[in-house]
């Protein structure tokens, strides 16, 4: 089933949760199915949690608009989205 729903990149067809085995490829299906947006303009921000926002990745295509707003300083750039040998993201790493 999640074969056919992830081929169509349409996943609201399925009726059953999409179940894949790890971050990664939970990742690259997300990606996969967001029609139109190539991966190269995927707009994302991985955070710690809701109570911690202090410090946040975000995606290369959100940078410009991340740099015109003054109540955020972008300290790092060019960081990669670590995963371990079984494919699940690596703790947040805050600065």
């Amino acid at each position: 089933m999640n074969a056919n729903v992830l081929t169509s990149s349409f996943i609201r067809r399925g009726m059953i949760p999409l179940v894949l085995d790890n971050t990664k490829e939970c990742l690259q299906a997300a990606l996969r199915c967001n029609w139109g947006v190539s991966t190269e303009k995927a707009r994302l921000i991985r955070i710690p949690n809701t109570l911690h926002l202090e410090h946040i990745y975000v995606s290369e295509a959100l940078l410009p608009e991340i740099r015109t707003m003054p109540y955020i300083e972008v300290i790092q750039e060019g960081i990669d989205l670590e995963f371990d040998h079984d494919g699940y993201l690596t703790p947040f790493r805050g600065v």
